[in-house]
């Protein structure tokens, strides 16, 4: 991903020879998914998260800032809790760890510095790019079992015409957020983010059933356990009688959303600073 250290590197380069303003901050609060598994209710199955982050003004602006965030979170979803009988009948499960790592830019609705009495909150806008990893697993018999490597749709077979998917992928982070002065070195805020992502498998699941004979030919008899966990075993049945039955959709890509509380401090003493006009 040359292009996305390039896009890091001219984010932290955009303000050095401007007068700096930094801050240091966590973010804590909770994630979750919209997906195959969990298309509609967001806030479902919330998990905890949470982030570190560096930001600075873009060179003199008050109205503008950046930042490089690092977050952590926790995705999953289960067909058992829905309420629509095709997924209970479906009854698949995943859960995924979120590492991500990105540049974002801030734009604020009001003029704002962090410590500046004259400037004490704004309502905020930002988006980014983020590089997020991820790893889908399943819980089986009392344990997780990772996704990807049992290929449970035929990706990366001589059956399929689906490339095995990465664990690395790319997002989209675009959201709001309110940050408040507390002190002149301190500021509390809250934000909400969501993740827009360019895969259908943060959950594992996006097309069609595939064979269970064929899976357990090519990558074992887990793969094609763990592919049709259907109560009535529909997507089995119908693939050996050369039908194709969906699993999931493949129109649609997966987000996952970050949201809390912020906490910044500012690591140059306001007073050393001179005010900006």
């Amino acid at each position: 991903m040359r292009w996305f250290v390039l896009f890091i590197i001219s984010f932290l380069l955009v303000n050095s020879r401007a007068q700096a303003v930094p801050e240091v901050g966590v973010l804590g609060g909770g994630s979750y998914y919209i997906g195959d598994l969990n298309p509609y209710k967001h806030f479902n199955n919330t998990k905890f998260a949470g982030a570190f982050y560096y930001r600075d003004q873009i060179g003199r602006s008050d109205r503008l800032s950046y930042r490089l965030q690092i977050g952590f979170g926790t995705v999953e979803a289960f067909d058992a809790e829905s309420s629509d009988p095709a997924r209970l009948n479906r009854n698949l499960s995943f859960r995924s760890r979120i590492l991500e790592i990105g540049p974002m830019l801030e734009i604020h609705f009001l003029p704002y510095e962090i410590g500046s009495d004259r400037r004490p909150f704004t309502p905020y806008l930002f988006l980014g790019a983020t590089y997020f990893k991820m790893n889908p697993m399943t819980q089986y018999n009392d344990s997780w079992i990772e996704l990807q490597s049992l290929s449970t749709e035929g990706q990366g077979t001589e059956f399929s015409d689906r490339k095995a998917y990465k664990l690395n992928q790319i997002s989209i982070p675009v959201g709001l957020g309110m940050k408040f002065n507390m002190t002149e070195r301190w500021a509390i805020g809250f934000e909400y983010g969501i993740r827009k992502t360019f895969t259908d498998f943060l959950d594992d699941v996006s097309g069609n059933y595939v064979n269970p004979a064929i899976l357990a030919e090519t990558n074992g008899a887990l793969s094609a356990q763990l592919s049709d966990q259907s109560l009535n075993g529909e997507g089995s049945f119908a693939n050996v009688n050369g039908q194709s039955v969906s699993r999931g959709n493949p129109n649609t890509k997966d987000w996952y959303v970050f949201a809390g509380l912020t906490l910044s401090f500012r690591v140059i003493e306001y007073s050393t600073c001179p005010r900006r006009k």
